[in-house]
């Protein structure tokens, strides 16, 4: 997803990557737990989807030999693990026989317009779009910013269409709402664009674990997302936790230490779009209604979830043939 420049390395920002990847690991395993400590982890987490996608635009805003090379190096990047991770979703949904549901098989449309063989691929392609999107559209930091307003306002918009609220919840959403993600992602280019900056004071930065906070707060009060004002309030909470993490990465902020799992920045793909799979082997092993506390059960799915996908990774990684899909 979010890729290298010629720069030197953030190492702060690469750790954060892989914070992002468990954080969104974290999120997959509470949907759906029950109970008010699964909406709040449910929700608070999403602030990661935020982080990933305003970090690629600020690497895009930091490449320097932009054009059709770096779009087609891109278009390879995140086509090859988004085409390949579609077969194997729809080869493990149609056989879906270790999680004992029934067979699944994504419409017509969610292929088609890109939406995936399951709830994780649409970030892929999203992101390619919005590269494409920025490299044609956006020329200067006037026209991003007038760009970013506008889609701001049409994603307030949008919130408000009735009709819409019934695919919130699903992954097409991701793409009539495309708006919102092209903001965040011009928000990324144009905190690049700004250059030096001085960095967060200790109230900025206080600003993340209150905007996560409350947004997972606002998950248990209002965890239905058709909701025109608990999916906005909710946005703006979870922008406010991802830009605050970037800009603090960009300004040299270390944020306890969190450059020490830089590593973590070349499985951020793989953990992605491998730990579905962990996910609902572990459904079959420890089953939700299996008696385990709430906090216990998320806890054990969240470590054994993460876990089997960086391994996964690394075992892809290793592998010459098998390495582009998770990088």
């Amino acid at each position: 997803m979010p890729e290298a420049t010629a720069a030197p390395r953030n190492v702060t920002l690469d750790g954060l990557k892989y914070v992002a990847a468990a954080a969104i690991v974290l999120h997959h395993v509470s949907a759906g737990a029950g109970g008010r400590l699964g909406a709040f982890m449910t929700a608070a987490p999403l602030w990661a989807l935020f982080f990933f996608i305003a970090a690629s635009g600020y690497l895009h805003g930091g490449v320097g030999d932009r054009g059709p090379a770096w779009l087609r190096k891109r278009l390879v990047r995140l086509g090859v693990p988004y085409a390949t991770w579609t077969v194997v979703y729809l080869v493990w949904g149609q056989r879906n026989l270790l999680i004992g549901g029934p067979p699944f098989l994504p419409n017509a449309f969610r292929v088609v317009f890109f939406a995936g063989a399951n709830e994780i691929l649409w970030v892929l392609p999203l992101l390619l779009y919005c590269a494409v999107a920025a490299e044609l559209l956006v020329h200067n930091s006037i026209q991003r910013r007038i760009t970013i307003g506008a889609c701001i306002l049409l994603t307030l918009a949008l919130y408000q269409f009735a009709p819409l609220r019934e695919i919130y919840t699903g992954p097409v959403q991701h793409f009539i709402l495309a708006p919102r993600w092209f903001a965040v992602y011009l928000g990324g280019m144009e905190l690049r664009a700004l250059g030096e900056m001085r960095p967060p004071g200790l109230l900025a930065r206080a600003a993340f674990p209150v905007s996560v906070l409350a947004a997972g707060t606002v998950g248990v009060l209002y965890g239905d997302l058709t909701r025109p004002l608990s999916i906005t309030v909710q946005t703006v909470l979870w922008s406010i936790g991802a830009f605050v993490l970037l800009w603090g990465a960009a300004s040299g902020v270390t944020w306890l230490g969190v450059g020490r799992l830089a590593w973590g920045s070349d499985y951020l793909i793989g953990v992605y779009v491998s730990h579905v799979l962990w996910l609902q082997l572990f459904l079959a092993l420890v089953p939700r209604a299996g008696g385990l506390p709430g906090s216990v059960w998320i806890a054990a799915g969240w470590a054994f979830t993460l876990a089997g996908a960086t391994l996964t990774t690394l075992a892809l990684k290793s592998n010459k043939v098998t390495r582009p899909i998770v990088v």
